[in-house]
């Protein structure tokens, strides 16, 4: 049953009527609940591991739920998971049942309920996002370069969809995603380059990239009939806080992203340009944004960024305020409402 899931999640059909999308990332292979509703199940699931592709270093290991299936009506209860030193729970409801007509063949477009949360998932050794070794010398052996960001991952989602499969739900989904990286650093390169200060980012490549701690990274996002807004969505790092506004269209599978770099010292090879991430996810293109960005203008960015950025937190981990009080974002919201004064 876990086996027939597989398609709607992008896992490869062992038949020869599984259809490739051209230019499309998420498969469109719907879920079979015709034979679904001929059958009841109340079964506790346990793997050892469960791999997640070639972007990932670390397989879930192990994986628990609780799986019933009554009527079109499928439920994955008490996820419990674990893999990078962190961990995974949730829930998963997939309910195509028609009260008004429950012998309905084949029956409606399946309604989705998706409550998941991750915590403190190290993210250097969850993902495969690594710089390139450099090249060995003469009498030297290559050096192992830093990953482009580390930290605790934590994050959360509440969503909700309709659809026989992942594109359809995708393009359907509503409501709330939020992710922190606590404890974490990210490639010194990546923020000059997002601060387009030339003489930085040329500094470093000649002395080599040294990872800077980052005291904030936090976004918060609402979903809305599948595309993906940020309520705030900031990097904040000794160097250079970096905002990022647009939307994410899942349905179209198109982003439309404005990275904006505020540095926090003074440089005359700063030129200040916004940073476009536009283009189908297969096949995504950086650009520049034409002309410069005003200093005001930038700071009145991250001054509109105080109310949505303070409700992350509460909404990843409500009730703790001990963590809360002592997580790096506090001091970054901090100095944000000292701007306005």
């Amino acid at each position: 049953m876990l086996a027939d899931l597989a398609p709607a999640f992008g896992a490869a059909q062992g038949n020869a009527d599984s259809k490739a999308r051209p230019g499309k990332l998420f498969p469109d292979e719907s879920l079979d609940f015709t034979t679904y509703g001929r059958m009841n199940a109340d079964i506790d699931v346990q793997l050892d591991a469960v791999d997640l592709g070639s972007a990932f270093r670390q397989k879930i290991s192990p994986l628990k739920l609780h799986l019933t299936l009554i009527k079109h009506k499928l439920s994955l209860a008490d996820l419990e998971a674990s893999t990078a030193q962190g961990s995974l729970s949730g829930a998963l409801s997939i309910d195509a049942h028609d009260a008004s007509n429950p012998d309905l063949s084949p029956p409606p477009a399946p309604d989705w309920d998706i409550q998941l949360a991750v915590r403190d998932i190290r993210l250097e050794q969850w993902l495969k996002v690594q710089q390139k070794p450099s090249q060995p010398g003469k009498g030297r052996a290559a050096d192992t370069p830093p990953a482009y960001i580390t930290g605790q991952l934590t994050g959360k989602a509440k969503l909700q969809g309709r659809g026989r499969s992942t594109a359809a739900l995708l393009k359907s989904l509503n409501g709330q995603l939020a992710l922190i990286v606590r404890k974490g650093e990210i490639s010194h390169l990546i923020v000059e380059a997002a601060g387009l200060d030339i003489a930085q980012a040329v500094g470093v490549l000649i002395k080599g990239d040294q990872p800077l701690p980052m005291q904030c990274a936090a976004m918060g996002w609402q979903a809305k009939q599948g595309v993906l807004t940020p309520d705030a969505a900031l990097i904040d790092t000794p160097v250079t806080t970096v905002t990022v506004s647009g939307d994410i269209n899942l349905g179209q599978e198109q982003l439309n992203l404005k990275l904006q770099a505020s540095p926090k010292n003074f440089s005359p090879f700063t030129v200040r340009s916004p940073i476009l991430v536009t283009g189908p996810f297969v096949d995504p293109k950086v650009s520049l944004s034409p002309g410069p960005i005003a200093a005001r203008v930038a700071g009145g960015v991250l001054l509109a960024l105080i109310n949505p950025f303070a409700a992350i937190v509460p909404f990843l981990d409500p009730g703790s305020k001990a963590e809360a009080a002592d997580e790096g974002c506090q001091q970054t919201l901090q100095q944000l409402k000292a701007r306005k004064h």
